[in-house]
């Protein structure tokens, strides 16, 4: 009974160590493949969390050239507004002052218009006034001039002081009708050399 028992014992403590045995090789195999399993997939997670550190420092590298060249940027454009604004303020200065000057010159225009007018008026009124006066003396002086050689002159003298005449008082007309001045000297002077071929016609 002892070693039937003794058998028995032995053999189920056999058998459960076979299977223990067993199911600790089937355990440790499958505990092996899932840790070549989990080694491979940290080794291809590993590559590839290297990859995604490099680009991340490539984009850090990125980032940080971005910032220095929009920081730059940033200067340059606050500089250019800056020398916009300066020179938005110096050209509305400059237009306010321009738009002084015009309102100035268009007072000074205005005022040297009014007084050309007033001169434009005054010069024609004298020039009538001065043409009419040379004309009555002119006919004055014709008829003197008629008189003194109806005397002595003979017909030739007399057509020639005449034509003399014509062309004396023609030129003071085309002058009239030109508005300019007619010059008294030379009017006197005409007249002086009339009453000269007066004189020589009388001797």
């Amino acid at each position: 009974m002892n070693s039937k028992s003794v058998f028995w014992s032995r053999f189920i403590i056999s058998a459960l160590s076979l299977a223990f045995f067993i199911l600790y090789t089937v355990q440790y195999r499958s505990f092996r493949d899932e840790y070549a399993r989990l080694s491979a997939k940290y080794a291809q997670i590993v590559k590839h969390s290297e990859g995604i550190s490099a680009q991340l420092q490539l984009m850090i590298e990125r980032n940080k050239r971005t910032e220095h060249i929009l920081e730059s940027l940033r200067i340059k454009q606050n500089a250019a507004l800056s020398k916009a604004f300066e020179r938005q303020y110096e050209t509305e200065a400059g237009l306010g002052v321009c738009l002084k000057n015009v309102e100035h010159c268009n007072a000074t225009l205005g005022r040297l218009r009014a007084e050309l007018e007033i001169h434009n008026t005054e010069t024609v009124k004298y020039n009538d006034s001065f043409v009419n006066n040379l004309e009555e003396q002119l006919k004055e002086m014709k008829q003197q001039v008629l008189q003194l050689s109806s005397v002595n002159c003979s017909d030739a003298e007399r057509h020639r002081i005449k034509a003399f005449y014509q062309v004396l008082l023609d030129q003071c007309l085309m002058k009239s009708q030109l508005s300019e001045p007619v010059n008294i000297k030379a009017a006197t002077l005409d007249a002086d050399t009339k009453e000269e071929n007066t004189v020589e016609c009388d001797s």
